[in-house]
């Protein structure tokens, strides 16, 4: 009787890897090739390696581990791609296999499968690990390295942890009722249910509340949701069984309501509205995947409601028109196709002067734990980014994933730009609240 393939999350892509024409067009828009100049950090690399794997020439080890872990999944090689085939999924595929050849340390299990289900228990780990340097608050802040906020030796982790709010969004919404985050208009008929996403809550409470008046400024009585994670640090870390436990807890939240489920983190949106595809290709029963459906047809990106909003041009200019430029994170640009939704939400806003930067969509290096594994390369990738900032002119960079605008406000501290009050990092939707 043959076997199962050794590697048979990839045997499944065969077909897509077989596509690849190594033609080396990725190589222009890959952001880790353009550091490296290496073959392992661009997309004909990472297929061949793929490749090689199925037929039994190599085998995934140390050495080699960073074909398929040294990827920030933007998709610009999918897009420049004239077969678009499908690295980011290639590389995914390849991380599960190889978590499941070598596998995950008990410390990793513990936060994708015990913490990520619940922004309670995950907070007050977060709030652990922010505590000195005990060997035990270590270990944990090493475990989480998923979101890209710890990890390694601490290497990245003082910065943010200067950054942690005092209280969550969680937190400062836990004392106010229903009514009190209900519409401020005079009358409403539209329901909104807010998703809080992991960085928002954790990282930037202020975005959320900004995101709650809008909604209520707008017409909306806004629900809180007690949602999980969305799963897409489990997603990215190669962790399938954690995306569906943490997909099929937020379906089941949600199949029973009715309304737009709205989020400020354009990862987060992109994200849920993938669950059927995600859940389909792990398997997931028919009843799941049919529920999924029509919970991701009701994902909003906050961006998509403010480029719809008819209050921004009710909005009165106060003094000078504001300089802004706009980062497009990769998940609301090459995931979502929300590009043009960003610009134009920009353009309502009265006050606003849009500058468009070169290379709007590079991706800024973050990309959740790409940032703490690699810390140095991601660093690289940054100053290109912040370079082109700086370079626009623009007194304000916004844009719409937490992630994001950590890894901006990162680089503009390192360039100086922020210590000279040249250029702030704001999510898109505290414009509008502005």
């Amino acid at each position: 009787m043959v076997g199962e393939p050794k590697y048979s999350e990839l045997d499944k892509l065969s077909g897509e890897i077989a596509r690849c024409g190594r033609c080396g067009f990725c190589q222009s828009v890959c952001p880790v090739y353009q550091v490296t100049a290496h073959e392992e950090g661009v997309a004909r690399g990472r297929n061949m390696f793929a490749k090689e794997l199925i037929e039994g020439h190599v085998a995934i080890s140390v050495k080699n581990e960073g074909f398929f872990k040294e990827c920030l999944l933007c998709r610009a090689c999918v897009e420049i791609c004239f077969s678009a085939v499908k690295t980011d999924e290639i590389v995914l595929a390849g991380r599960r296999a190889s978590n499941r050849i070598r596998g995950v340390s008990s410390l990793h299990r513990y936060v994708l499968n015990y913490l990520l289900t619940d922004h309670g228990r995950l907070g007050r780990a977060i709030r652990l690990a922010s505590f000195g340097r005990t060997a035990g608050a270590v270990r944990l802040a090493q475990a989480l390295d998923i979101f890209g906020w710890y990890g390694g030796k601490f290497r990245r982790a003082d910065e943010f942890l200067g950054q942690m709010p005092r209280r969550f969004l969680r937190e400062r919404l836990k004392k106010r009722r229903r009514s009190a985050i209900g519409t401020t208009a005079k009358a409403t008929l539209r329901e909104a249910f807010f998703f809080i996403g992991c960085g928002t809550n954790f990282m930037f409470p202020e975005v959320g509340e900004s995101t709650i008046n809008f909604l209520q400024k707008i017409g909306y009585e806004v629900t809180i949701l007690a949602n999980s994670c969305c799963g897409l640090p489990a997603h990215a870390h190669g962790a399938a069984d954690t995306v569906e436990r943490l997909a099929e807890a937020n379906i089941r939240l949600l199949s029973e309501s009715e309304g737009p489920i709205v989020t400020d983190c354009s990862s987060c949106a992109s994200f849920m509205k993938r669950y059927p595809e995600i859940l389909s290709a792990g398997g997931a029963g028919g009843s799941l995947i049919e529920r999924a459906q029509a919970m991701s047809g009701r994902v909003r990106d906050v961006t998509e409601i403010l480029s719809a909003s008819s209050l921004a041009p009710t909005m009165e200019p106060a003094g000078e028109a504001l300089r802004v430029t706009f980062h497009d994170p990769c998940h609301l640009s090459r995931h979502q196709k929300l590009s043009q939704a960003a610009r134009e939400a920009l353009r309502l806003l009265p006050g606003i002067e849009f500058i468009e930067m070169k290379e709007a969509d590079w991706c800024c290096g973050g990309a959740g734990a790409f940032s703490v594994e690699y810390p140095d390369l991601s660093l690289q990738i940054l100053e290109r980014k912040v370079r082109n900032i700086e370079e626009s002119g623009a007194r304000i960079v916004a844009t719409t994933c937490p992630a994001c605008m950590m890894q901006l406000q990162s680089g503009l501290r390192q360039s100086g730009a922020a210590a000279r009050r040249l250029v702030q990092v704001k999510h898109l939707v505290e414009l509008a609240r502005d």
